[in-house]
């Protein structure tokens, strides 16, 4: 019997440790820091906002916790952390909503904008944005934009991205290019003499230098066209 109480003692303080709830401090340390370093590759001062269920912590975790944004989660706007326990002995798995603002410095139209016209230092100012709530690409940088051209009007005050600009011509006028058709594994290559500019994807016309044939193709890559069979 002196036996079994003794045993039944030494168990006691095991089962209170496996008991004891996971630290709110450390489920929160452990999601902002990740959260922080995705955020941190986009640049610019991130905010954080978390907010879980305090009151159904899972037992605390005898090792440092894990933590990575949650499958198919976003780094900014709303999303979601998985923060884990690996440990052989206790693990358990806990989401924690979020909400992560990324504050920069982007640039902007400083006046009303038309397409077609290289861009100027002028033509642009710096305004704080949170770039979560914005579609990706978002320039910060003046020289993204300086001697570039709009694919379109844009109006002062108009975050500029990536999307607004003219993709830069691959093929030129004039230029030779090669042309490459066939099949893969059996490709023909010759070159001719493109009749418009053409950026990467753009279908452009092509005159063969010996038949003066016209055929159309798909640009490539620089100074490349492709012709489907």
């Amino acid at each position: 019997m002196k036996t079994l109480v003794w045993v039944t003692l030494l168990c006691l303080p095991l089962q209170a440790a496996l008991a004891e709830p996971e630290s709110v401090e450390r489920i929160d340390a452990a999601a902002r820091q990740a959260l922080q370093q995705q955020a941190r590759a986009l640049g610019g001062e991130a905010v954080l906002d978390l907010n879980f269920d305090s009151t159904r912590l899972p037992a605390r975790c005898p090792q440092a916790l894990d933590a990575s944004l949650a499958a198919g989660a976003r780094p900014v706007g709303n999303t979601s952390v998985a923060v884990r326990c690996t440990a052989a002995s206790n693990p358990w798995s806990l989401h924690v909503p979020a909400r992560v603002q990324v504050f920069a410095e982007a640039m902007v139209a400083a006046r009303p904008l038309t397409r077609g016209v290289p861009l100027t230092g002028d033509d642009l100012t710096r305004k704080r944005v949170d770039l979560a709530s914005l579609s990706a690409g978002i320039l910060t940088d003046s020289r993204q934009l300086v001697g570039k051209k709009l694919r379109y009007p844009v109006a002062a005050g108009t975050v500029l991205s990536s999307g607004v600009l003219e993709s830069q011509p691959l093929v030129r006028r004039g230029q030779t290019v090669v042309v490459i058709s066939g099949t893969p594994g059996f490709e023909v290559r010759a070159t001719g003499e493109a009749l418009t500019d053409g950026a990467n994807g753009d279908r452009i016309q092509i005159r063969n230098r010996q038949s003066r044939k016209v055929v159309e193709g798909q640009v490539e890559a620089a100074g490349t066209v492709r012709i489907p069979l």
